[in-house]
């Protein structure tokens, strides 16, 4: 036994003795544990799994190296394992009704807790592809219950922004009072971190507000500390002179055996001569993968571009243009089309520079056509 090797990442607190009787194993319990059966097994996948019931670590069970269990939940480090600790401690402290680690068989998934038999919290520290996170949420609402997923991972805040990888950002929600936001859980600070108001600034830098919530504080308390918060938009100042400038510096450098670069210069294009309303950052730009300038280059040359003075078109049709240019982040919970508010900004930006007029709803007029310049502009 001392020599078994554990695959980190498939662990937890409950399993099944050998009568198949249902075990979690806690401070209390453990001790009484180590003399009782020898034999647990896996609720998800009946493989063994075997007792870590040391003095240091929170006790649990792992499963050997080399298993293969899909079910059980992914990234199970000691940190892990004390959040959930903490939130079904937090949890019970206010008579809710939460299970541990519960497994539903019908789509033989175990979620981190099931409170009150129809809501399913999933803590998620480790990185893993956000597909797998939406198909496992669409598990659960097809069996009617209501799942919430909270960040295990802390964000980095650099020169007075935030950074939030892709990953992180699949866990955003939207609230008419929050904006964008998402909920973080802090073992180590026993506390939730609410970050609110996010606008994206460029690349992975956002602007947000944050709330630390003690677990000291009932839902209740927190909920009303929430409902306090007051709906900003924060407006951010650019310079789209230097900003092109910038694109153009990082594509000649980084960027020059890119597919769009290359299409670019056969065009018989320059990015430092391109239309100054092409390459525009938004505060949607998050939402896709697809850099500014390149989706807004595409939208030009193959529709813009296409019309002339006084011609109109709908919001519909443009936005089957933008659709085919742009490729979205994996979001959980927001809807596909959520990126298509990024092109509903970048008509309000080209209505603001004269470029076109909204005359009627989601139908709109050309006032005047984006220009390539020749030369670099002063």
């Amino acid at each position: 036994m001392a020599n078994l090797k554990y695959k980190r990442g498939a662990s937890m607190f409950t399993a099944q003795d050998e009568n198949g009787q249902s075990i979690t194993v806690t401070e209390t319990n453990r001790h009484l544990l180590k003399n009782a059966s020898k034999f647990y097994m896996c609720h998800c996948c009946q493989e063994e799994v075997i007792l870590k019931n040391g003095e240091i670590k929170i006790p649990h069970f792992a499963h050997k190296k080399g298993g293969k269990c899909q079910a059980a939940s992914e990234g199970e480090t000691s940190r892990h394992l004390n959040a959930k600790k903490l939130l079904l401690g937090w949890l019970k402290y206010q008579n809710f009704q939460v299970e541990l680690e519960h497994y539903f068989p019908v789509i033989k998934r175990q979620a981190d807790l099931f409170v009150e038999n129809n809501i399913v919290i999933e803590y998620q520290c480790s990185t893993i592809p956000i597909s797998q996170m939406i198909e496992r949420t669409e598990n659960y609402l097809s069996l009617g219950l209501k799942p919430y997923w909270i960040l295990g991972q802390k964000v980095v805040m650099k020169q007075g922004k935030y950074v939030f990888s892709t990953f992180q950002l699949a866990f955003l929600l939207k609230d008419k009072q929050l904006g964008y936001f998402l909920l973080s859980f802090h073992p180590e600070e026993k506390c939730f971190e609410l970050f609110y108001h996010i606008q994206h600034y460029a690349g992975k830098y956002f602007f947000a507000s944050s709330m630390k919530l003690s677990t000291n504080y009932s839902l209740e308390a927190m909920q009303e500390k929430i409902t306090g918060v007051r709906f900003k938009s924060l407006f951010v100042k650019r310079n789209r002179k230097l900003e092109r400038e910038h694109l153009s510096y990082f594509y000649a450098k980084y960027k020059t055996k890119s597919v769009f670069l290359q299409q670019l210069y056969q065009a018989g294009y320059a990015i430092i001569n391109l239309p100054p309303e092409i390459g525009v950052q938004l505060p949607s730009q998050f939402l896709v993968h697809t850099p500014a300038v390149e989706w807004q280059f595409k939208l030009w040359e193959n529709f813009l571009k296409l019309l002339e003075t006084g011609d109109t078109f709908s919001k519909e049709h443009i936005a089957q243009y933008f659709q085919k240019y742009v490729m979205s982040i994996k979001m959980i919970f927001l809807p596909l089309n959520e990126c298509h508010l990024l092109l509903t900004e970048y008509l309000l930006f080209l209505e603001k520079e004269g470029v076109l007029v909204e005359y009627i709803l989601d139908r709109y007029k050309i006032k005047r056509q984006m220009m390539y310049k020749e030369k670099s502009y002063n």
